[in-house]
């Protein structure tokens, strides 16, 4: 795992938005607002807000879900005609990843994505998520790896610094999340100029003939630029790769 002192260089408070976070035993503080956020097995709590529809339903799901996770994603995958393996080729082209980048995925789940990215190119890699029972998967499949950190937040709410990724991902959640403009815009917040954001989801066919997607899409900050958009596997998930402009 990322050591907690080179973590914090990416955080900032969720509350007052100041990059003012310091390590104090087992908890970090804002020495700006004085707000206090527990550190719990070395994944420090930047939950800030309720955000979608009955948050603590979806919690308690996904806390829950998190030990099937894996297991149960494969089998989708295969039953629809595809591996969560060429997923994660195609996403990884998509992002095209260099030396050094540093790299952020939203709604990060068990982290094999980041697993995946950390072994193919050195870099740093930060995996958000607002379940911890989804994190606590995270252990298994990142195998101690010392170049990703994790941290629990809302998409809605990211607690990390202006201007600091070069790359951001949104992986298979954005049609889950309610505010999805508010996600977009965090993570143009957070993306550097002229760096990239991919964003992936599982789409149906009601979807595609409702134009739902391109709906979602289309509600994103004006500094989005949209440079590709993809379906994959008979349709069953689309990538979509913007670029944020330099001003």
């Amino acid at each position: 795992m990322l050591a907690l002192k080179d973590l914090t260089l990416f955080l900032q408070c969720p509350k007052c938005g100041h990059a003012n976070l310091s390590l104090s035993g087992s908890s970090l503080k804002c020495t700006h607002c004085g707000s206090v956020y527990r550190i719990v097995q070395g994944i420090p709590d930047l939950r800030v807000g309720f955000y979608g529809c009955r948050p603590t339903l979806w919690k308690l799901f996904y806390d829950a879900y998190g030990r099937f996770y894996d297991i149960l994603e494969d089998a989708f995958a295969s039953k629809v005609g595809f591996s969560e393996k060429l997923l994660r080729l195609e996403i990884v082209k998509a992002m095209e990843l260099e030396g050094n980048n540093v790299v952020l995925e939203i709604c990060t789940g068990t982290c094999r994505n980041l697993a995946y990215f950390s072994k193919l190119v050195d870099g740093t890699y930060i995996g958000l998520d607002a379940s911890p029972g989804m994190l606590r998967q995270c252990f298994k499949n990142l195998e101690e790896n010392a170049r990703v950190g994790l941290v629990l937040g809302f998409a809605e709410n990211l607690p990390f610094k202006d201007e600091i990724f070069d790359r951001v991902l949104i992986g298979g959640c954005l049609g889950h999340i309610a505010l999805k403009k508010r996600a977009l815009e965090e993570a143009c917040r957070v993306l550097k100029p002229g760096k990239t954001l991919i964003v992936y989801d599982q789409t149906t066919y009601l979807d595609r003939i409702s134009g739902k997607v391109y709906k979602t899409l289309e509600n994103r900050p004006s500094e989005l630029v949209l440079k590709s958009f993809r379906y994959l596997f008979r349709r069953h998930i689309y990538t979509a790769k913007f670029t944020k402009v330099i001003s």
